[in-house]
């Protein structure tokens, strides 16, 4: 007679839609990345590099850290992390207001003396950082807490 075994239960993995505004969020970061990379580009053309690499490092790598920052934030919202999106809601704000106060303090400066491309980076910080906490609150039920389970063992057979 052949005994019957009790097999774990599997666990299928339900492959769901992609979410239109995970993704929208995803490129946003990225957009935001190279928006990043911008003032880094600048003040490479600019020659500051030219002027020593102390100097261009400490004016260059900053803006660089944060591009690279914004690529990972959004390598972690393609795969649905929950600290991606906390990430992401973060560090909008903190861009929005950096980029509020440093659009009001270029108000300051004559016209003559301010590179237009750099106020345009700017404002254009300004509306991503604002699409980017917006999206990121609309997309909030996507980033669920993970659950973590220990996995299923068998009862050990009764001796």
């Amino acid at each position: 007679m052949q005994e019957e075994r009790i097999l774990p239960p599997v666990k299928v993995r339900v492959l769901e839609k992609k979410s239109q505004g995970v993704m929208f969020l995803t490129i946003m970061c990225i957009v935001s990345a190279i928006v990043a990379f911008g003032p880094a580009g600048w003040l490479t053309a600019k020659g500051i590099l030219t002027e020593g690499l102390f100097l261009g490092l400490l004016c260059d790598g900053p803006w660089i850290v944060l591009g690279i920052f914004f690529l990972v934030i959004a390598m972690g919202l393609r795969t649905k992390k929950r600290w991606a999106w906390i990430l992401a809601i973060v560090f909008g704000i903190l861009g929005f207001v950096y980029a509020l106060l440093n659009f009001l303090a270029m108000s300051t400066i004559p016209a003559e003396f301010r590179p237009l491309a750099f106020t345009a980076l700017v404002a254009l910080n300004l509306v991503l950082d604002i699409v980017v906490v917006v999206l990121a609150i609309v997309v909030r039920d996507r980033f669920k807490k993970e659950e973590y389970r220990l996995p299923w063992m068998p009862p050990s057979p009764m001796m």
